[in-house]
């Protein structure tokens, strides 16, 4: 590594572009509750998946401390970067590369670099580096990565690779902590992508950009995939609660003018127990109940409260009665959306919100 090295990104529309579907991505985690389980729970499906990538050396034990400490740690810190090797690997494989001291990276001229005590001069100056606010954190990822695995700080490859992959998720964690839940389950996916993938051609040049363009193509599809699966989820859910499926204590029948009205006490866990009134003779009008209710929800801000008309800008919609039976009734139906006046639903003051129980 060049002495007083600064690196510079080049902007590609390819970058761009990835920045521009990650930012998307993220903005509908807010529809979703993505913790699934407590701390133990989560740990054991980490290890798990780590033992599965053939380094079953790690404790559950120590993923548990590693997963309570996550979203405490300092991106440009490197006692906790530290402290995360050693709650991992212990001292044993803790052994960092002999670098000469006048190897050192810095940016915008900065050249004397406090060394830490028992680290290489390497991995002080990549702390500092990562700290520097010029960088997007989305850049800084790829950055990072980039740099351990050009110059290696551990003499273990293995953990250099985990570690270059697992700090990622504290650097993505400082600028979106929504990803805490998303990202504790997998701690280590990204050693999947840089142990499968020959990287030496992008490792040769010294310059980082396409190797980062190659990591954010990563976090972009990594994500894609976690919302992927939470639409699909999102999709059984409505389609149990559409057609009444699952075990019921109550259902009481009765008959009205207009056809039969079902009150479904549902207690199936995957929609908490939650009580979902049904109109047999609106059935066939909510034909594509899952487009209509997502487009509307997924346009909603959790604990904003919304008029009729306002929700009806959201959806560039004009006809008001078109709206209230294709999207507003059946999300109404479905428990998606609570009324703030339940007991007068026709109030001028009537607002909507999401309901946060479900979604």
């Amino acid at each position: 590594m060049l002495k007083n090295k600064s690196y510079k990104v080049n902007a590609s529309h390819q970058l761009i572009n990835c920045v521009t579907e990650i930012y998307e991505v993220i903005s509908r985690f807010n529809l979703y509750d993505l913790k699934k389980g407590n701390d133990e729970q989560i740990a054991k499906i980490a290890s798990e998946k780590l033992s599965y990538k053939k380094d079953d050396s790690i404790t559950e034990e120590s993923v548990i401390a590693l997963i309570q400490r996550m979203n405490t740690w300092k991106v440009s810190s490197f006692d906790h970067f530290s402290e995360a090797t050693r709650l991992l690997f212990g001292d044993d494989r803790l052994q960092f590369k002999r670098v000469d001291v006048s190897h050192k990276v810095s940016y915008s001229g900065l050249s004397k670099l406090a060394e830490i005590k028992n680290s290489s001069p390497e991995s002080s100056s990549i702390f500092q580096l990562i700290g520097n606010n010029d960088y997007h954190p989305l850049i800084r990822c790829g950055l990072f990565t980039w740099i351990m695995l050009k110059h290696p700080i551990f003499d273990d490859t293995d953990v250099n690779i985990l570690m270059a992959g697992l700090w990622q998720n504290i650097i993505l964690l400082e600028w979106k902590p929504i990803l805490y839940h998303v990202l504790a389950h997998d701690c280590f996916w990204m050693m999947d992508s840089i142990s499968d993938r020959n990287l030496s051609i992008l490792l040769l040049s010294n310059d980082p950009s396409e190797f980062i363009e190659f990591n954010l193509d990563t976090i972009l599809k990594m994500l894609k995939e976690i919302i992927e699966r939470q639409d699909l989820l999102f999709a059984n859910k409505i389609d149990k609660l559409q057609n009444g499926q699952g075990k019921t204590e109550q259902v009481a029948v009765s008959s009205t003018g207009d056809g039969y009205h079902e009150s479904v006490e549902v207690c199936d866990p995957v929609v908490n127990s939650s009580r979902i009134e049904i109109q047999e003779s609106s059935v066939a009008v909510k034909s594509e109940p899952y487009v209509n209710t997502k487009r509307l929800i997924s346009k909603m801000i959790e604990d904003k409260e919304y008029s009729i008309n306002d929700l009806m800008v959201l959806l560039e919609m004009k006809h008001r009665g078109t709206f209230s039976k294709n999207y507003l009734g059946p999300a109404l139906d479905l428990n998606l959306i609570k009324m703030t006046i339940p007991d007068k639903p026709t109030s001028k003051n009537q607002r909507y919100v999401l309901n946060a129980d479900i979604i």
